[in-house]
């Protein structure tokens, strides 16, 4: 079990608690990797070690600067040991069957790469907030309880279905790879120095995908939390202040994917000229055209506070467009201020050119 955490002082004990409460009889180690956390994570989780992970295989590593995500996986996924590596968050809690499930599924299907489960989202307010299924929502077809893919066709089909994310589209926290994928492949960043800040479960996602078969199961986890500073779960606030915020988080959000996108094309081009996949040469170039336009939709969304005024004014009432008030009388001058605010904008940019 890989761990990555950074600043999750309040939800790091917990975190660890659900890994060493594991049920599964085989071999296990535990890597943890805090990222230069800045408050009190680091000295929780050698407390919380200290006092509860006796006759445990716990590695325990430190980044000297905050790296990223990625990198961090890239850390942890080194110093794993065994030939599963089940990702694990820092602020999410296991269910205690978790690895035993997935030791079952890898022993009956002994050639896959990546497994996908579900996963419980939860908040300290709310303990039930639905399941996060291995099957994109939007799939309005019922999900089966395994469903494996072998075949390149089947594979590249279920990643491209319908110009959208895959069927088959897991978040980090319930995803498990094979460690043959990582010996094939090596780290994410090519460079332990290069910049790990994007997201590192599409980039193996999409190595999986490319390189041999991988399944999706019904059953459940984790329990994925939901906060304040994670990245998925930004609150909806419809006032002035509100959605500016929310403006601001998409940009940073979107720099993050971008980067993200950049990587996964570098890798399909590398599994081409390497050999890495068996997907025809029509597939690899459907993949290529489907993350360039993701990778232009993460740009154009980046670049707001560069955009003109006309484009801003767009973006920010697609985005209030999802708010229930619009479709009342009183939501177009809710949207006075903010036409303003992007006007103001403009000019003192304006001025500054000049």
């Amino acid at each position: 079990m890989v761990m990555t955490c950074y600043n999750v002082e309040k939800y790091i004990k917990e975190a660890i608690l659900s890994c060493l409460q594991q049920d599964y009889t085989g071999p296990m180690q535990l890597v943890i990797v805090d990222d230069a956390s800045t408050d009190g994570t680091a000295a929780v989780i050698d407390q919380t070690l200290a006092e509860y992970a006796q006759g445990w295989d716990v590695t325990v590593l430190h980044h000297d600067k905050n790296k990223g995500v990625a990198a961090s996986t890239d850390t942890g996924w080194a110093a794993a040991k065994h030939p599963w590596i089940v990702m694990v968050d820092g602020d999410d809690i296991q269910y205690p069957d978790r690895c035993t499930k997935t030791a079952r599924i890898a022993a009956e299907h002994p050639d896959l790469l990546m497994i996908v489960m579900c996963a419980q989202k939860f908040s300290d307010e709310n303990p039930d907030l639905g399941i996060l299924p291995y099957c994109v929502e939007n799939y309005r077809e019922e999900i089966p309880q395994l469903h494996k893919l072998d075949s390149a066709a089947d594979r590249a089909k279920n990643y491209l279905h319908r110009g959208c994310n895959p069927r088959l589209n897991g978040f980090g926290c319930s995803m498990a790879f094979s460690r043959a994928l990582y010996e094939k492949w090596g780290n994410l960043c090519r460079d332990w120095e290069d910049d790990g800040h994007y997201a590192q479960d599409p980039a193996w996602e999409v190595r999986a995908y490319l390189t041999g078969s991988v399944c999706g199961s019904r059953e459940v986890a984790c329990k994925y939390r939901i906060h304040e500073t994670n990245i998925f779960s930004r609150k909806e606030s419809y006032d002035y202040q509100g959605i500016l915020a929310q403006e601001r988080a998409k940009v940073k959000y979107a720099a993050f994917r971008e980067l993200t996108n950049i990587h996964m094309l570098e890798d399909v081009d590398r599994a081409r000229h390497e050999g890495f996949t068996d997907w025809s040469d029509e597939d690899i170039r459907g993949l290529e055209s489907f993350l360039m336009r993701k990778l232009h939709g993460t740009q154009v969304r980046a670049n707001w506070w560069s955009a003109s005024l006309p484009e801003k004014i767009h973006r920010i009432r697609i985005h209030k467009s999802k708010a229930d008030f619009l479709v009342r009388d009183w939501a177009v001058p809710r949207l006075l201020p903010l036409h303003v605010f992007a006007a103001w904008r403009w000019w003192r940019e304006r001025g500054k050119r000049k």
